[in-house]
């Protein structure tokens, strides 16, 4: 569906955004695809991650962002991120046909 698309376009988007202006990461990867009924995007880089609880308000707003989106149309995102280990990014849609 349109919408659906349009959410993972602009979600990648933004996390590779994110991933070249603060990561320095060398590598990236990139996976989309069914598990079970549920539709997975993951975006993994071994950049230099992040602290939670550090970000400023500024920092946030791609998160934020990628959140609303992934919301919008009844999906979830998921953040994960290690001080010098890289972030982690999962976006997931229950059945996203139906």
């Amino acid at each position: 569906p349109p919408q659906l698309e349009q959410a993972i376009y602009r979600i990648t988007q933004e996390a590779f955004e994110n991933i070249i202006r603060h990561a320095q990461a060398t590598r990236v990867k990139l996976s989309l695809g069914m598990v079970g009924k549920t539709l997975e995007l993951s975006i993994q880089d071994d950049g230099k991650g992040f602290e939670h609880s550090l970000e400023t308000p500024q920092d946030s707003m791609g998160i934020r962002g990628m959140q609303e989106r992934a919301a919008v149309i009844g999906g979830t995102l998921d953040v994960s991120s290690t001080p010098q280990e890289g972030t982690n990014i999962i976006f997931r849609k229950e059945n996203p046909y139906d």
